[in-house]
Formats: C-alpha cells, sequence, structure tokens
C-alpha cells in the first residue's frame, strides 16, 4: 500500500511539473531606439508583478513568462514606457520612442528635486552623456561652453587642471572675497577651491547629472555661502534589476600648437648689437658680425621646442549597477592620467566610489555616498615671473646652446650672450616636485517618513584631504644655470577635515492642480 501511495504522488508530482513547464513561455528579443541603435540597460518587467530583467549591452533581453495573458512593460530613462503583450510571439522586438519633455523634467535643488515646469529659478542642467562625452580631467571643464551665462576659464595648461578652474555664475561680485560658486558634491558642501582645482579628485565618469542654481531664488537655500551660485553634483546610484557593468576606455594625444614665432641667431643677434649701441655698451664680441653668427650656429637653439612635447591621455573606468526595488548599489573605479604638453610633467588620479541605497522599511531609508582618491602631481614651474619655463624659453638667446661642451647647462649667472636668467632646460630637469593628495568624501543619511508627506532626513558627512607635498632643489655653482640661493629639500604635509551634520523636515502636499512644499532645518 505505501509503494502504490508513493507511485501516485510521484506521478501526480510529474503531471504537475509538466503542466507548469507547458504554461511557461520564454520571450527574448531586442530593444533600440527609433534611430534603430540598441538600448542597454531597459528595464523589461511583467505587469504586476515584482522583479523582471534588463537589456544587456546588445539591447537584448530574456525573460520567463508563467501567464499567457502577461503584458511586458519596457522603461528606459528618457524614454516613453511602453507595454506590450505577449501574444506577439516568443521573440517581440520593441523600439522606444524618446520623451524629451521628461528629459528634462526633475532637478535638483538644494535639498531635494523638484519638476522643471513646477521651477520659476534660474537652473541649467547637464547629463551624464555631456559630461563623459569630453576627455577632460574634471566635471569643471566639461562644463565649458555648456552651460548659457556660466563662464568657465581654465587658468592654466597645467595636467590635471592642477592650475585651478575659475567657474563664474553671476560674474565677479567681490573685489576683495571668493567669486567660486558653492559646490555640493551628493549633499556635502565642498570647500571653496580659491586657487586649487577640487574638482579634479573626483572623475567625470561618476557624475550622473550637475545642476547649477542661477539666481538667489534658486541658491537661497545656501545662504551666504550660494551668493556666487551653486554647482550641484549628482553621482550615479544603483537602479532595480540585474547588474549591469560599462567601461568607458579612451586614449588622446596633445600638443601645443600656434607656438609663437621668435628670432633665429642672426635675428637675435642683429637686434641685441642696436640694443647695445643705444645704451651706448659696445657690441658682444660673439655677435659683432650677424652674418658670421648664422655660419656658426645656422638658425639657432628652438627654445620653444626644447620644454614642449606631444603629450598622451589616458582614461579607464569601470561602473557596476545593480540591485533589487529594496537594496540598490553604485560601485565605480577609473584611472586618469595626463602628461603635460611640457617636459617632465603630469597628473595621475585613481578614484574609487561606492553609492548605497537601502529601503528598510516601508517608512525607512538609508544609504550612504563615499568617494576616495588619490592624485599625483608632478609640476613645473610655469607662473612665476621670473622662474617661469615658458617665459624663459621665450626670452633664452638661441645662440646659446642647453648645454656646453663639458654636459653641464649653459647660461645663468654667467652673462652668457647677455643671457643672465636660468636655463629652462635645467629648470625642467633638475629641480623636481611631486604633490601628493588623498581624499576621502562620503556621506551617510537616513530618511523616515514619519507622517503623509512629512520626511525626517539626517545627513552626516566628512571630508578628508591630506596633502603632501616634496621638493629637491639643490644649489649649483655659480657658473651653473641659475642662482645659488634656490637649495635644499622641500617636505610638507598638510591635513584638512571638514565634517557635515544636516538634519531637515519636508513637509509636501497636492491640494488639486496646486503643490505645498515647507522646509525647515538644522
Amino acid at each position: 500500500m505505501k509503494r502504490k501511495i508513493t507511485l501516485v504522488f510521484l506521478l501526480l508530482s510529474i503531471f504537475c511539473a509538466s503542466l507548469l513547464q507547458a504554461q511557461e513561455k520564454r520571450i527574448t528579443g531586442k530593444v533600440t531606439d527609433s534611430n534603430g541603435i540598441t538600448l542597454p540597460g531597459v528595464g523589461i518587467r511583467i505587469k504586476g508583478v515584482s522583479g523582471g530583467t534588463q537589456t544587456d549591452v546588445n539591447g537584448n533581453y530574456a525573460i520567463i513568462i508563467a501567464n499567457p495573458q502577461s503584458i511586458l512593460v519596457f522603461s528606459y530613462l528618457g524614454y516613453i514606457t511602453q507595454e506590450v503583450g505577449i501574444d506577439a510571439g516568443s521573440r517581440i522586438n520593441v523600439s522606444l520612442t524618446q520623451d524629451n519633455k521628461n528629459l528634462q523634467e526633475v532637478v535638483v535643488v538644494g535639498y531635494g528635486t523638484q519638476q522643471k515646469t513646477n521651477v520659476s529659478s534660474s537652473i541649467s542642467s547637464i547629463s551624464a552623456e555631456e559630461i563623459s562625452s569630453r576627455p577632460v580631467a574634471d566635471a569643471a571643464q566639461a562644463l565649458q561652453g555648456k552651460v548659457a551665462g556660466v563662464t568657465i576659464i581654465q587658468n592654466s595648461g597645467a595636467p590635471g587642471g592642477t592650475g585651478g578652474t575659475s567657474i563664474r555664475i553671476r560674474g565677479i561680485s567681490s573685489v576683495t572675497g571668493t567669486n567660486n560658486p558653492l559646490i555640493v558634491l551628493d549633499g556635502f558642501p565642498l570647500p571653496d577651491q580659491g586657487s586649487d582645482n577640487i574638482l579634479n579628485s573626483f572623475s567625470p565618469n561618476e557624475i550622473e547629472s550637475i545642476d547649477i542654481l542661477k539666481d538667489a531664488a534658486a541658491a537661497s537655500i545656501y545662504g551666504v555661502r550660494g551668493s556666487n551660485g551653486v554647482v550641484l553634483i549628482t553621482t550615479k546610484r544603483g537602479k532595480a534589476g540585474v547588474a549591469v557593468i560599462s567601461t568607458d576606455i579612451y586614449r588622446g594625444y596633445q600638443q601645443a600648437w600656434q607656438l609663437p614665432s621668435v628670432l633665429n641667431a642672426k635675428e637675435y643677434a642683429i637686434i641685441n648689437n642696436e640694443a647695445r649701441i643705444a645704451s651706448l655698451l659696445n657690441p658682444i664680441p660673439k655677435l659683432a658680425d650677424p652674418n658670421a653668427v648664422e655660419q656658426t650656429y645656422g638658425a639657432g637653439t628652438d627654445w620653444l621646442n626644447q620644454v614642449f612635447r606631444g603629450a598622451a591621455m589616458t582614461n579607464a573606468a569601470i561602473n557596476i549597477s545593480g540591485g533589487s526595488e529594496k537594496a540598490k548599489y553604485a560601485l565605480s573605479t577609473g584611472y586618469f592620467k595626463q602628461d603635460g604638453i611640457i617636459e617632465n610633467t603630469s597628473f595621475d588620479r585613481f578614484n574609487l566610489r561606492f553609492n548605497g541605497d537601502l529601503q528598510a522599511s516601508r517608512k525607512l531609508k538609508i544609504g550612504n555616498s563615499l568617494t576616495m582618491s588619490r592624485t599625483k602631481e608632478i609640476p613645473q614651474n610655469t607662473y612665476d615671473p621670473f622662474n617661469s619655463v615658458i617665459i624663459l624659453a621665450l626670452t633664452a638667446p638661441p645662440t646659446v646652446q642647453p648645454r656646453n661642451p663639458d654636459g653641464s647647462y649653459a647660461g645663468g649667472n654667467g652673462s652668457v650672450d647677455g643671457f643672465d636668467e636660468p636655463n629652462p632646460v635645467y629648470n625642467i630637469e633638475v629641480p623636481r616636485f611631486l604633490n601628493t593628495k588623498f581624499r576621502l568624501t562620503g556621506t551617510v543619511f537616513g530618511e523616515y517618513e514619519l507622517l503623509t508627506g512629512l520626511k525626517l532626513k539626517a545627513n552626516l558627512g566628512l571630508d578628508f584631504v591630506t596633502q603632501s607635498l616634496r621638493g629637491y632643489n639643490p644649489a649649483v655653482p655659480s657658473s651653473g644655470a641659475r642662482p645659488n640661493i634656490r637649495t635644499g629639500v622641500t617636505d610638507q604635509t598638510n591635513f584638512s577635515p571638514n565634517y557635515l551634520g544636516e538634519f531637515t523636515a519636508n513637509y509636501s502636499k497636492k491640494i488639486n492642480d496646486h503643490n505645498f512644499s515647507v522646509l525647515g532645518g538644522f
């Protein structure tokens, strides 16, 4: 009797499994836009059922359907959501239409977001695609020419933008104070840039969007800190669905172009003789006969070619994001290296970021934004009016060689051909400087919906910066390339911590066609 019951149970299980398998259906297909371009990361779910899948990097997808009456929902940021019944067959290809209205629907304002149609303030938004499409070191450089009414100037050609980037949203509003806008990264107000470029600590590949608050109404929530405008940077966060891995790799080449024309050896001898005669001085015997100078030196030394070079730029970034409806994550890492167009200059950055969001309960949401970076800069003196490499290269006589026959550096204190300044090649090759910076910036937040429409939020953050500047600038004999008063080893370490504590309450309610919102905080 026991064997009969076991046999009947086994047959019943096989029958139920076969019936269930007969009802299941595997749907595959490809998702493209209206131009036929495949769309990776499109969310696909069964209507009324939690969970789902996403398209891969080629726009392909596969999903198992248990109910033959099910409806598939295809959704993608910036495109109109589309619903398709599975009676169309086992392979369903979908073409999504771009929704230009929704692309700019939501903007970040102060301590939250609003629909752009409801905002009367002057706000400009830049998307991740616009930011990452340009091969630059930081987000400020990516904004150049993208935002009306905002002036962005790179203060120098130093690699990595280490010379600083000036951002002017309302022009120059102060003579003695700073004119820099407040930069807020994932809710953390960063310290004022000053002459430094704090944005080159962060990779443009990490950024989801940049919103610029221009007028007083938009920036008023930040008080006096927002008097010069506010730049709100939002980094990428995870979305529900299968894990999505994306990479961004490029390599470029830079060089100086349209360099000024300088005197050749013969022209320099003529000008030098005329200048000395006008000063009631005898010509330098070596330069007295310009034709002889031309025969000896030809065109002479092109000092600009001695200091400038072709330089490579490399970027590699990996982003991984995904999660469920309750827990989402985004992990990114990248490496950026830019050689300077001046010899022996470079900038490289390694960065790591992790953003997480957890819906702990129906009313409680917690999350974090954490980024770590290490930058190394090998700088050159390009701004000192007395020892700038570029100025020295422009003023050095073409009749002077970079080195003497014995291998020592020419020029300098010996007054060779009227040349008393330091040798620009010496300035590039001998003094050594290394500026290393470690940065840790992060926030942890918790948001609780106390009542319908009333949300309490706590946001705690920190910004730690450790900077080490090391240099070696040896003294040389008086017949060498530069004054021997510059000597010794430089070793400086700076530690700059900043902390953040924000506690806010936000109440919003919609009555008919009117939206009401009240925000208070400390």
